[in-house]
């Protein structure tokens, strides 16, 4: 049976993958992605680092970890608050994960 706690971290699973499925495209398509990145902040980073994805890609892992570990530390000090940012990653994830596959 699962608990909300499964569930919390279920969700928590689902951002991590997520995030790390992002970037596992974004290296697997480095060579082009100067030209194909659609988000502007991305396309800079990318411009910034002479046309290549290293500082893009560490700075979404970066992210990533930072996301993940706030999430840990703050759902047993204040479950209510870490459980509405959680649905909320776990939903813009799910947006993002369409996305990939749907543009």
């Amino acid at each position: 049976m699962l608990t909300s706690k499964h569930v919390f971290y279920l969700m928590w699973l689902f951002i991590v993958f997520v995030s790390a499925h992002d970037g596992f495209l974004l290296l697997v398509n480095r060579p082009t992605m100067w030209s194909v990145e659609q988000n502007p902040f991305g396309r800079w980073l990318i411009h910034a680092w002479g046309d290549d994805i290293w500082l893009l890609l560490a700075l979404k892992a970066a992210g990533t970890i930072g996301v993940a570990s706030l999430l840990l530390v703050l759902f047993p000090l204040r479950p209510g608050l870490a459980w509405k940012a959680c649905v909320a990653l776990s939903l813009f994830q799910l947006g993002l994960l369409v996305y990939l596959y749907a543009a």
